[in-house]
This record gives C-alpha cells, sequence and structure tokens, in this order.
C-alpha cells in the first residue's frame, strides 16, 4: 500500500479554502485506489496531536504565523519521519516549502510541490500580501522566509502547475519545468435544486484583500434597478473587511452576506445559481470556476481568465473594468436563450477536462513514477 503525505499549513476540517479542498478530494480518490493519506498542518492547541478522520490520519504542528514557520522545522521532520510516507507533497509556496524539501531529501523520499495559485510563481513581489499594512518583522524575516520558498520549489522532484501560464512562469522565474494538471471536480449529476428567484448573482471565495470583495459590492449598489438578488459567501478575517460587508448588508436591499459555506453547501449555492462573479486581482484556478461550469452556471470575472478558457470556450466573459462587468451581467440577464446556450457550453467543457476521474491516472502516474525511481 503505497502512502502520501501532504504537508499544508490549514486542514480542510478545521478552515477550508481552494487548495485545502482539492487535497481533500485528491485523498479520497487516492484512498480509493488503495493509497494511506496522512496530512501534516498547524492545528490549534486542544486539537489531537494525531487523529483520523474519515480516513486522513492528521499529525498536528503548533500554530504559526506564516513568518514564523520555520520555528517549526524540527517537528515537521519528525512528523514526516512518523508518517513512513513514500511521497510527500505539498501545495502553495511557503517556508513549509523548503522545510519539507529539506526533511523529505533527509529521508530519501521524492517531494512534490503544487502551485495553488499565480502568486506561487511570482518571484519579485508576494502579491498576496498587497494592500496589507508592513509589519516590521515580517520584512526582516523576509529573506529568510523566501529564500526557503525558492529553495524548496527548486529542489522538488516535481511541480505540478494549474495552467500554462503558471508553467511558463514557473520556468521563467525558477529556471525548471513543471507539469500541469488542471484543478479537479467530482463530477456529479446535477443537484436536485432550482434556480432561485429572484435571480442569484454568487460571489464565493475566503474574502482576502486580493479578492476585492468592495467591486462585488459596488456593482450590487450599481444593479439596484435589476429584479437580482447579490449574494456573498466565505470567510473574512479582518476586522476592518467584516465590517465594511456587513455594513453593505445592513444598506443595500439587494445584497447579502452568508459568512463562510461548508463545500457542500456552496456545491449547491452554486448550483442555484444564476451567475457566478469572480472580481479577484489575480487567482489560480478558481474551484467556484469549475464548480459553475459543472452546473451550467455562467462566470463573470473581472480580469480573471486562466489560460483564456473563459474567452475562447466561451463560458462567460472577463472584463477589464467595472464598467465592463456590470455590462456583461445586464446583458447576461436580459437574454435568457444566451445565458442558456453559455451554462450548456460550460456544463460540456467543464465535464470533459475537469473530472478527477479523467485527471487521477496523470497524479498516478506520476507519483508512482517517482515513488519507483
Amino acid at each position: 500500500m503505497p502512502t502520501i503525505a501532504f504537508i499544508m499549513q490549514t486542514f480542510y476540517g478545521d478552515a477550508i479554502g481552494g487548495a485545502e479542498r482539492q487535497v481533500q478530494i485528491l485523498a479520497q480518490a487516492l484512498r480509493e485506489r488503495g493509497w494511506r493519506t496522512l496530512y501534516i498542518c498547524e492545528r490549534q492547541a486542544g486539537k489531537p496531536a494525531r487523529e483520523t478522520v474519515q480516513g486522513m490520519e492528521v499529525l498536528a504542528l503548533p500554530v504559526r504565523k506564516k513568518r514564523e514557520e520555520w520555528r517549526n522545522f524540527r517537528l515537521l521532520q519528525e512528523a514526516m519521519e512518523q508518517s513512513r510516507a513514500d511521497l510527500f507533497y505539498q501545495r502553495v509556496r511557503m517556508p513549509y516549502t523548503g522545510l519539507a524539501a529539506r526533511s523529505a531529501g533527509r529521508l530519501r523520499r521524492p517531494f512534490v510541490w503544487a502551485a495553488a495559485s499565480v502568486a506561487d510563481v511570482v518571484r519579485d513581489k508576494d502579491l498576496r500580501r498587497a494592500g496589507y499594512p508592513t509589519v516590521p518583522l515580517d520584512l526582516m524575516l523576509r529573506p529568510l522566509n523566501r529564500y526557503l520558498e525558492d529553495w524548496g520549489i527548486r529542489r522538488a522532484d516535481a511541480v505540478i502547475l494549474q495552467t500554462d501560464e503558471q508553467c511558463r512562469l514557473l520556468e521563467r522565474n525558477y529556471g525548471r519545468l513543471g507539469t500541469v494538471i488542471p484543478n479537479h471536480v467530482v463530477v456529479c449529476e446535477d443537484l436536485a435544486v432550482e434556480k432561485r428567484h429572484p435571480p442569484e448573482v454568487l460571489w464565493l471565495s475566503n474574502i482576502k484583500r486580493f479578492k476585492r470583495p468592495e467591486l462585488f459590492v459596488e456593482l450590487a449598489r450599481r444593479c439596484r434597478d435589476l429584479e437580482l438578488r447579490f449574494v456573498m459567501a466565505g470567510a473574512t478575517y479582518q476586522q476592518d473587511m467584516r465590517e465594511q460587508i456587513e455594513a453593505a448588508h445592513a444598506e443595500l436591499p439587494n445584497f447579502e452576506y452568508m459568512g463562510p459555506l461548508e463545500p457542500a453547501a456552496s456545491e449547491k449555492r452554486i448550483a442555484a445559481s444564476t451567475v457566478l462573479v469572480n472580481t479577484s486581482r489575480f487567482e489560480g484556478f478558481p474551484n467556484a470556476f469549475q464548480q459553475a461550469w459543472c452546473h451550467g452556471v455562467p462566470t463573470l470575472s473581472l480580469g480573471v481568465d486562466p489560460d483564456g478558457v473563459i474567452a475562447r470556450e466561451g463560458l462567460g466573459s472577463s472584463a477589464e473594468n467595472l464598467d465592463g462587468l456590470e455590462a456583461d451581467l445586464r446583458r447576461l440577464i436580459t437574454d435568457p436563450a444566451a445565458r442558456e446556450a453559455v451554462g450548456q457550453r460550460a456544463r460540456r467543457f467543464a465535464r470533459t477536462n475537469y473530472d478527477l476521474a479523467d485527471l487521477l491516472p496523470r497524479y498516478l502516474s506520476l507519483f508512482e513514477g517517482l515513488i519507483r525511481a
């Protein structure tokens, strides 16, 4: 029985984001193929040091700020050794990338690093921190942490990218090649949900500054003349952003903030919506895009179009500015026939290209080849 250990900052059972959800789905599929799966991550005090959650063995590390992940190096080494894994997989560029690569090398086990965003393969700036206040300690430790991140990416036995664009950035910035395996979804029959009335325009993501949620609020404000419901769902950890969103919830009769949703509830909400909107400054390949397309829901994006698939395949639109996004929404809402045609194309495209049942053999070929080597 081959064993894989996933190394992440957060356990999907504690707080889930796109990267955690991708690992959760992949691990379940691997277990169904006879693999043993472990998950090494930070967990709050009070959680067991080791437990099994729905087939996943979870090994806990102390919670650290990202700038201080290096303090877990010894504990990470011990957890990786205890896992007896044949292969280690770490997703998202962070100091753990280098720490895990070093430990995997010491254990003489292959190490796979996977990008979760364009930000992971851009070296000259930290796109995720744009808009946040500068903390002196972050600046002081930044050279060490960037060294760990870059060293781990260069030393990985294999690198998995979500898009061809990320593959080009990896080669340009790190001088190495990667393997493109798109984000995956578990394709199921259409959920037995009815479209909501009035039609729902959905924004679904963990709320961060680079996601620009304020632009979705402004879109709702501009479209008060339309019979639409604008719904925002996702966790937010910045008090000022939460206050702004809650103020919009109180002010705008056509806007609602739901807070975070569990994966199953997110899927149902997407399936019941009429349009999915993304306002992020940058992305990797949003899980919500693929879920929406699987359920025939068009996507409207403000500049994000992974490898140009939205424009090329006619899955919605990617506008250059808020005026364009508003125009695209009005056009789609007032033309049901066009909206239905987009939805049908999206459903066919997603189920042909992103079904994990079709992508899993590519993972297995890569992982098994590394283990044999």
